[in-house]
């Protein structure tokens, strides 16, 4: 958290140009087919989202960028861990945001569940999580000018809905059932 706020005085001039609207938030159950509409809505050229390749400092995605940009290769795709025969490379987008999510409220998350958030709100943390989708942006545009939308995919989405929709009122939201 402390290299993110670092990271927001670095890249202000960069950050100042990006703006948080119109996200689009996909949350569903595990096996539902949320990864397969994450990357076909990322393909569309017109979403951010975190990469792989912004690990490990996922709280700090600018300064990783920036430090690891000259060491990064290309990827053979490969098959997911999963063994879902989804392929992925290390610029896949992937639903990493979950660790954003739980850097400030870990009591939401037990060994057996994720405590739903509702509509209550932290000033720090909606601060915070805007700018997050921001710096995604900004990353993604230096690659792609027109990843504009920020694009978040995590099966946690489910228990925060309300709180995404206080964060974000003009977002879309995707809920994909398994059949």
């Amino acid at each position: 958290i402390a290299l993110g706020d670092v990271e927001e005085t670095a890249f202000a001039a960069q950050l100042a140009t990006t703006s948080f609207a119109r996200p689009v938030f996909v949350a569903g159950l595990p096996r539902a087919g949320s990864t397969l509409l994450l990357e076909l809505i990322e393909a569309t050229g017109e979403f951010a989202s975190y990469s792989y390749r912004d690990t490990p400092f996922l709280l700090a995605p600018m300064l990783w960028r920036k430090l690891s940009r000259a060491h990064q290769q290309a990827m053979t795709p490969r098959e997911r861990a999963h063994g879902d025969g989804m392929s992925v490379t290390a610029d896949s987008p992937e639903a990493f945001e979950e660790v954003v999510w739980r850097a400030f409220w870990p009591k939401n998350y037990r060994p057996d569940a994720i405590v739903p958030w509702g509509e209550r709100g932290d000033p720090e943390f909606d601060a915070f999580y805007r700018l997050q989708a921001r710096k995604v942006i900004a990353i993604r545009q230096e690659d792609r000018p027109s990843a504009r939308r920020y694009l978040s995919k995590a099966n946690g989405n489910i228990a925060r809905l309300p709180y995404l929709l206080s964060l974000a009122p003009d977002a879309v939201v995707i809920v994909p059932f398994r059949d």
